[in-house]
């Protein structure tokens, strides 16, 4: 009977311990390079439509900036599931380090470290002060890199709405009614390219 009663309180202390360690546990991390230099960056959770969704390689991330985090997400991950929305095609030009967004009606252009995008031809400052960050993950030995941007640069020029989440750190998009049926927004998108064992987009 001791046995018993010393096996259930054993039991008991292990299983308040796993709880209260679990909901202390840290947000997740995971370490990217900028400009060659690494860095550990908080992981954010992405909701699109309600769905969850994951990025193959690197994640979208809270990027601190003057005292405060921004949340950065990849620009490829974001235009291919809202491809057939958006009707938007993505070119890279590695020598420029510009990423290009066209749809029917616009022409956007995103270089790294620039916290200008040109849209239609006009210089337009980018949402929170900060630029386009290409940032990278090492994946089998190699390096995959992602042109990340600011997530409200989707609400001010393609009309998505953002929902924050503080408490499980999600970030949820979603495409107002109506929005597939504007020229604008349809579906195709350009996985970018492959230069020299680097992926880059």
């Amino acid at each position: 009977m001791k046995r018993l009663i010393s096996g259930i309180l054993i039991l008991i202390v292990f299983v308040t311990s796993f709880t209260v360690s679990f909901a202390n546990k840290s947000p997740e991390k995971v370490l990217l390079e900028e400009n060659g230099k690494g860095k550990n960056y908080q992981v954010v959770n992405l909701k699109i439509d309600g769905k969850v969704v994951e990025s193959e390689d690197v994640p979208p991330i809270i990027y601190p900036l003057n005292g405060k985090g921004r949340t950065l997400v990849p620009l490829r991950m974001i235009i291919e599931y809202l491809g057939d929305k958006l009707n938007a095609d993505i070119e890279w030009d590695g020598a420029e380090r510009e990423a290009k967004i066209k749809t029917k009606e616009k022409e956007i252009v995103l270089q790294i470290d620039n916290p200008y995008a040109t849209v239609n031809g006009v210089k337009k400052r980018l949402p929170d002060d900060i630029s386009a960050k290409l940032l990278a993950i090492r994946d089998n030995g190699r390096s995959v890199g992602r042109t990340m941007i600011p997530i409200r640069f989707f609400e001010e020029e393609f009309g998505i709405g953002i929902e924050w989440d503080q408490e499980t750190s999600t970030a949820s998009l979603s495409i107002p009614e109506g929005s597939e049926k504007n020229p604008e927004k349809g579906a195709d998108s350009n996985p970018g390219s492959d230069i020299s064992g680097e992926d880059v987009n």
